[in-house]
């Protein structure tokens, strides 16, 4: 009897263990990028615009470049998961400005080596 009354505080700490959350949906992953992607968008424009009031705007080239590489990861995560729920036609525009973004950035580091 007594092993049986050591088991029972076990047993109800497994039944009231919490369940899994459920994974997210790709619409809400969507809805997590586009902001993060919108937030980081922001911070490069607002750095490009830093180093462009600046006399020397190859000062700031390496933290501008990483933002940008950034920012297309995020356009390119972006095109997967809009792959994946069915819109091609964003998913298309999100690789599209992920290219255009590494190469802007492939651009910005040549010119200020």
């Amino acid at each position: 009897m007594k092993r049986r009354l050591l088991l029972l505080p076990l047993l109800l700490l497994a039944a009231c263990e919490p369940a899994e959350p459920p994974e997210p949906t790709p619409g809400q992953i969507a809805e997590v990028l586009v902001r993060q992607t919108a937030e980081l968008q922001d911070e490069v424009t607002k750095m490009v615009n830093e180093a462009l009031a600046s006399s020397d705007h190859c000062a700031e080239a390496d933290t501008i470049a990483a933002g940008m590489e950034m920012l297309a990861g995020k356009y390119g995560a972006l095109a997967v998961v809009w792959e994946r729920t069915g819109d091609i036609k964003q998913a298309m525009q999100a690789k599209g400005a992920a290219n255009a973004i590494r190469a802007e950035e492939r651009n910005l580091r040549r010119r200020c080596r």
